[in-house]
């Protein structure tokens, strides 16, 4: 029963890790395009910069929400041989459960949500998915 929890908290440690690296990476990406998008307009007198720069926030937000389904796994989870299971075997509703527990992935905030145990077992239990070792 020990090694059950002492490896289930080392998945833990590597999920909360790899949601920070995620989330981290989502930050750089959309402030290098904000500001290469600045830089852009600044260069060739674009008039309107809004209307660069909201596509380019979309788009590297629905990467990042979509990760887990495109690829499988995102790139903070491939990092920590993390993957996610599921039972369920529609697509659409492998898309709707991983596009909710990336969303919810997303509000995490390790400086306000000390109980990390409790929130990934509220993510997996809303989405019915598991993260699991990729060995």
């Amino acid at each position: 029963m020990k090694s059950v929890q002492v490896s289930n908290f080392k998945t833990t440690s590597r999920y909360k890790k790899s949601m920070i690296l995620d989330q981290f990476i989502l930050f750089l990406t959309i402030i290098t395009l904000y500001f290469l998008t600045g830089v852009m307009v600044e260069l060739y007198n674009l008039p309107k910069s809004t209307l660069i720069v909201i596509p380019i926030v979309l788009i590297s937000f629905a990467h990042y929400m979509l990760q887990d389904f495109i690829f499988k796994r995102s790139i903070g989870k491939k990092i920590y041989k993390l993957k996610i299971v599921s039972k369920t075997q529609s697509k659409r509703k492998l898309l709707k459960a991983l596009f909710i527990r990336r969303l919810l992935e997303a509000t995490y905030q390790p400086l306000l949500n000390k109980d990390f145990d409790a929130i990934s077992n509220m993510i997996e239990a809303v989405t019915e998915t598991k993260i699991v070792d990729d060995d």
